[in-house]
């Protein structure tokens, strides 16, 4: 027997949006083949809608096969977070952390495990929003924007960047040592200068994306 589910929850649950875009008939088809390849090899079946995307034909359809991976890859994403375990305690890193914490040389910040950051070429955010809000919206506009979806104590958040900003971010979650990453972010562009860098990454550790400080 196919299993329907994908972390207790059906592929129609964890891509609505996904379903809005392709239409619920095409979009059952591709589930159905998802959910097969899932029941033969194991992985999970959103990976495998995931991959069943890049050579499904919707050219026909006037859908742009770009928009419909990047809905699959934030929703597979969101999907993600949700069946990571929440943690048992707020995360170590908050806006009071002092100043002085990340800014020294080489220190790094240690990412949550509930976070996902994706890039995009569409404004998918908002986009997502108004389904789940149960509306009907025309295709998103072009534009690049990267939605960070994360998890640092029991509920879901997701917040948009620009493509600096989620590039500044990327970095960081990496390892990058924030003094250089700022630098980096500053020299090409991401960022008009360091403080403004600065208050990106005191939001973001407000936010709870981040669990501590490593010092060399």
């Amino acid at each position: 027997m196919i299993d329907t589910k994908l972390h207790g929850r059906s592929l129609a649950t964890d891509f609505p949006a996904l379903a809005y875009t392709l239409g619920q008939a095409r979009f059952d088809g591709l589930a159905d083949q998802a959910l097969a390849a899932a029941d033969a090899t194991g992985s999970p079946a959103g990976e495998w809608l995931l991959r069943m995307l890049v050579s499904f034909d919707i050219r026909t359809e006037g859908i742009p096969s770009r928009l419909s991976a990047d809905v699959a890859a934030l929703e597979w994403a969101i999907a993600q977070v949700h069946a990571t375990p929440a943690p048992t305690h707020a995360p170590m890193l908050r806006r009071d952390v002092p100043d002085d914490a990340h800014s020294r040389p080489g220190a790094m910040l240690v990412p949550i495990d509930a976070l996902r950051i994706v890039p995009v070429a569409f404004r998918l955010d908002a986009y997502l929003r108004r389904i789940a809000a149960g509306r009907r919206p025309q295709a998103p506009a072009r534009g690049d924007q990267v939605v960070v979806v994360y998890r640092p104590a029991g509920r879901v958040h997701r917040i948009a960047l620009s493509s600096g900003e989620g590039r500044l971010l990327q970095h960081l979650r990496l390892g990058v040592p924030v003094t250089d990453a700022v630098a980096a972010a500053v020299a090409n562009g991401s960022a008009i200068d360091v403080g403004s860098a600065r208050r990106d990454i005191d939001f973001w550790l407000g936010e709870g994306l981040f669990s501590q400080v490593l010092s060399p």
